[in-house]
């Protein structure tokens, strides 16, 4: 039976993907379980709160100046962990081998997206994890290519595992349902959606230009929805919805 930890510290921030990752990861290993896989959660208050059939363990104190590189690799030591999985920062010094998912790293080509401490922090890091990492999961070709190209890491070290579908999204067919969740949000007719943080980072500025431009050329009838929570940057979308203002009549 092999051991393995995973990460869980992101659970109860409810900030970014990486805890909406961890929560699929972790729905997914509780409900379709590996002959030979036996997990252990490492993580706040909150993974206590989850109620899973596989051990958890809060870890104290959960500062991550203490928390990473001190208290995961002694609880890991405890735990005789094969394989610890973390989400960009893994302990420097692992008693197991890790495996590190990393999403994108667009604050290496992005970096005026991020405040500048944490590009410098997130620069010298990343590259050295990766580098010292047993495996890399990426979540797309181009993050690949990009950890590659940045970083001259081995292709051979870095496996694409695209991002699944959680189970709740499926095809509806209850009309008389739709209609009651759409209806307090004023959506009559056929929209589009981008779900992610409102922000420099995601561009929703350029997409509510670009729908803007499309409606008022009468190139399509639709709604735009945003979901999302505002980041650094949301102030300029907002003004950019306010400005490019189109009635449905276009």
């Amino acid at each position: 039976m092999i051991q393995v930890a995973f990460d869980a510290h992101v659970i109860g921030e409810r900030r970014t993907g990486n805890e909406t990752y961890a929560r699929g990861l972790i729905h997914a290993f509780e409900n379709e379980p590996a002959d030979d896989l036996r997990f252990v959660y490492y993580g706040g208050k909150a993974i206590e709160q989850l109620g899973l059939r596989s051990r958890t363990r809060r870890l104290r104190p959960f500062t991550p100046i203490v928390r990473i590189p001190l208290i995961t690799p002694i609880a890991m030591a405890m735990d005789r962990v094969d394989i610890g999985h973390f989400q960009y920062t893994p302990p420097p010094f692992s008693p197991a081998k890790t495996v590190l998912t990393v999403h994108d790293i667009s604050f290496e080509i992005h970096p005026e997206f991020f405040p500048p401490g944490l590009v410098k922090r997130l620069q010298s890091t990343v590259p050295w994890f990766i580098r010292k990492s047993d495996h890399t999961i990426v979540v797309s070709e181009a993050t690949k290519k990009d950890i590659i190209a940045h970083y001259d890491a081995s292709p051979d070290t870095i496996s694409v595992i695209y991002n699944g579908v959680p189970p709740g999204f499926t095809y509806c067919d209850d009309a008389d349902w739709c209609k009651n969740i759409l209806q307090p949000l004023a959506l009559t007719r056929p929209y589009f959606i981008c779900v992610g943080n409102l922000g420099f980072r995601k561009n929703q500025q350029r997409l509510v230009s670009a729908f803007a431009t499309l409606v008022r050329e009468k190139q399509i009838e639709c709604d735009l929805v945003l979901v999302g929570q505002p980041h650094t940057g949301a102030e300029a979308i907002l003004h950019e919805i306010e400005r490019k203002q189109i009635d449905r009549e276009g």
